[in-house]
Formats: C-alpha cells, sequence, structure tokens
C-alpha cells in the first residue's frame, strides 16, 4: 500500500470499479456513455494491437480498446487459450501416469509414477489456480476429489503388490481406468466449455469532448464512491498503467481499503489511437 501523502482527499464522485489482468480499476461516472454485453466486433485490418476492432453503439461505429493489451498484459482471449492448452496437456499427463502404472502391476516392476497429488504437475497448477467466478470456482473444486482418489490408487496398488495380491493390485488398476480416471477426465474434457461459459467481457463506452470510444474489460464490481483517493501509485503500477494512472482510489469492503487505479480516458484514448 502507498503511504499517505498530504494530498490524500475524499472524492464524492462516483466510479465504475472493474477488472482487468486481476487488477482493480475505476473510471469517472461522467465519462461513462453506456455498458455493453460482450458486443459483436468488427476487426480492422490495420488497427494497432491493442484496438480490437470496432463495436456499433447507438448507430454510430465506435472503436474497442483491449484494456488488458494497452496496460502490456496478454488479451482474455490469449489467457484463455493458454489455459485451455495447459489443462488439455494435464490432461495427457494423467493417462500417461496410469498407462505407467498398468504397466508396473501388469509387468511386477517397482510403481515409479507420483503418489501425490499436489506434486503433480496438474495439482501444482491446480493449488494455485484462482477465479473471480464463484460459480467457475464450483466447477473447479469438483476436480478435487476425484484427482487425489486417482493418485491414491498408486499407493494401493504397492501395497498390494508388496502382499503378493497381483490380481488383486490389476483389478484395482482396471477398476480405476474404468470409474475414477474416466470421471476425472470428463471433467478436463469440460473445462474449455465451462471457462467459456463463466469468463465474460464487457465493454465500458466513454464519451469525452466529443470523442466516443470502448474499453474491454474483464467484469464489473461496483458502481460507488472511495473512501479516499491520494495521488501516490504503488510500485506495482509505475511501469506501462502510470501512463494512464491519475490517482488511486481506496474502496471500502470487508473492513479493509482496497486499492482501485483511477484511469484517465483522455491517455487511454491517445496511446491506443494515436
Amino acid at each position: 500500500m502507498p503511504s499517505i501523502t498530504e494530498d490524500n482527499r475524499h472524492d464524492n464522485e462516483s466510479y465504475l470499479v472493474f477488472t482487468a489482468a486481476n487488477q482493480l480499476y475505476a473510471l469517472s461516472y461522467h465519462d461513462l456513455l453506456q455498458i455493453l454485453d460482450a458486443p459483436v466486433v468488427t476487426s480492422l485490418p490495420l488497427a494497432p494491437p491493442s484496438v480490437r476492432g470496432v463495436i456499433d453503439v447507438q448507430g454510430a461505429t465506435v472503436p474497442l480498446i483491449d484494456l488488458r493489451i494497452l496496460l502490456g498484459s496478454a488479451s482474455l482471449r490469449e489467457e484463455i487459450a493458454d489455459l485451455v492448452q495447459t489443462v488439455a496437456a494435464r490432461r495427457q499427463d494423467h493417462v500417461n501416469w496410469l498407462t505407467k502404472l498398468k504397466d508396473a502391476v501388469y509387468h511386477d516392476k517397482e510403481i515409479m509414477v507420483q503418489t501425490d497429488p499436489h506434486k503433480c504437475n496438474f495439482g501444482l497448477w491446480y493449488d494455485r489456480y484462482e477465479t473471480s467466478s464463484a460459480t467457475f470456482t464450483s466447477y473447479m473444486q469438483r476436480f478435487d476429489n476425484p484427482h487425489q482418489a486417482v493418485h491414491r490408487i498408486a499407493i494401493q496398488a504397492k501395497e498390494l503388490m508388496a502382499r503378493g495380491q497381483m490380481n488383486a493390485a490389476k483389478e484395482l488398476v482396471h477398476d480405476t481406468e474404468n470409474t475414477i480416471l474416466k470421471g476425472l477426465l470428463a471433467l478436463f474434457d469440460g473445462f474449455e466449455v465451462q471457462l467459456k461459459r463463466h469468463t465474460h467481457e464487457y465493454a465500458i463506452v466513454l464519451q469525452r469532448d466529443g470523442r466516443t470510444f470502448a474499453l474491454v474489460v474483464d467484469s464489473l464490481v461496483v458502481f460507488d464512491t472511495f473512501a479516499e483517493t491520494v495521488s501516490e501509485l504503488p510500485l506495482a503500477a509505475r511501469n506501462t498503467q502510470a501512463n494512464f494512472v491519475t490517482r488511486i482510489g481506496r474502496l471500502a469492503g470487508s473492513g479493509t481499503l482496497n486499492d482501485v487505479l483511477i484511469l484517465d480516458p483522455d491517455l487511454l484514448h491517445t496511446a491506443a489511437l494515436s
């Protein structure tokens, strides 16, 4: 948190608070014209990277700026593609894992597969993954039990083999392939559809000095006033964001004050379209 400076002041102005690349941003309500729900975009062949295209706003053609790209982050579409690719690779890991376990059990070899669900590549990713969507969080939580159960099978198979119960170990692995693993793979297969279903962009249409343009953002948070505003930027915002941020708003919530970066529409428009 930046230190409180002499320019601290209460700001009675209302702001729209939203997210882009896991950061809170805000725009003054004075500049807001409209909020659109995932509008249809027409691409422009020679547009700058941060300009996704144009959209129709009340019969007018308006440029749509991808705020993530303008701020130096990957677009949400790129982030989704990377997530889908990552999860597809982790799915294949578990297919390969069971193949290796079957080979060890059926040929009386030492079991060398990972038995800790928190240490496989998926477990390492899964334990760190967060999403702001409550419904998608619920879907992701469904991975936990079958994923842990799959890895426990290797421990159980090793114990059966140690007791000389080879047929029981083979039957265990066979049943796992057709029950627990099958259910886990179904969750992997549904990931892309669920992710896209619960990932929703918005276009914030702004108008200032006769210029109209729109920003595509990840999610809308709240329309509110700030408890206070300050001009000193935190260290994390003193790179690309510093080109567009004029102040920080302190948003009260759950007994704490959350920093929100207040954007300047003129600076955004100039950077994206000049």
